[in-house]
């Protein structure tokens, strides 16, 4: 296990990358536009792709209610862009839920994946201990339940800063965000609705297979160490299973590092490429 400090953050540099495309997945209630921050710290956006998975992204210009959504549709997103759009294999990098996707891909679609940089994955179908898959089934209810009741009341936007909040496991997460990000997860308030309508079809099911011992490629498992308890035993036990697997914890940061510590977050996937 690496644990960095951010005193030896470092300003990325294109010598630090690896041969290959780059794929960004996003999270939930998210989409390509959260990585903006971001890639105003990351010098290798020319071999970089930031995809919007389908049935995310702005409603406001939709005329259509109805969102397509699942862990399926998802996947076979990340896998048709790498095989039509890029043609070669590709390095993923995935936080929240495109972590999982990531991880997912690398068990079915080894081919298609040079490495993986996952960031607090939600996947929990691998644990195989019933009370390590209690904690973090008892860590999700408290983390959706106030959420669920602002969907409830029809109250999306309350809905969408009650789940940045709660997957930070700290209140006043999302007021704290500049305009740019409050608005990307606001315009993706929509699907969250579609997201616990439809939960045979998610990380939290049991249906979702994922045989994470078949992954060879090198994967680093990141969290912050201000991780929920569900983020983390995640990461701890996907580091124990994933032969390949290299386990970092980011001081001080948050579940939407990304959006909050942009320069610390590009510093930890260069710590995961300088592994290759």
């Amino acid at each position: 296990m690496e644990t960095y400090s951010p005193d030896n953050d470092i300003e990325p540099v294109n010598q630090n990358l690896p041969e290959g495309p780059i794929v960004f997945i996003h999270g939930y209630i998210s989409d390509s536009r959260i990585w903006d921050h971001f890639r105003s710290h990351w010098n290798g956006n020319e071999t970089s792709h930031f995809p919007t998975l389908s049935g995310f992204g702005d409603f406001s210009s939709r005329s259509e209610s109805n969102i397509e959504f699942g862990v399926e549709l998802h996947t076979n997103d990340i896998v048709a862009y790498i095989e039509n759009e890029l043609g070669t294999a590709a390095h993923l990098v995935g936080w929240s839920y495109g972590a999982s996707l990531a991880l997912l891909i690398a068990t079915r679609r080894p081919e298609l994946v040079n490495s993986v940089y996952c960031y607090e994955a939600g996947l929990n179908g691998f644990i195989t201990d019933h009370e390590t898959a209690m904690l973090v089934g008892e860590d999700r209810q408290n983390m959706v339940a106030s959420v669920i009741k602002a969907l409830n009341r029809g109250d999306l936007r309350r809905a969408a800063k009650e789940m940045v909040n709660n997957a930070c496991g700290v209140d006043s997460v999302f007021e704290n965000l500049d305009k740019h990000d409050q608005q990307v997860f606001l315009d993706n308030a929509e699907t969250i609705p579609a997201m616990f309508a439809n939960r045979s079809d998610s990380f939290s099911s049991s249906m979702i297979a994922v045989d994470l011992q078949k992954i060879r490629c090198r994967v680093t498992i990141g969290t912050g160490a201000l991780a929920r308890p569900a983020y983390r035993i995640v990461g701890d036990e996907a580091s124990r299973i994933i032969p390949a697997a290299y386990r970092q914890i980011i001081p001080t940061a948050l579940h939407v590092a990304p959006a909050t510590n942009p320069q610390l977050f590009a510093t930890a996937i260069l710590r995961h490429f300088s592994t290759l």
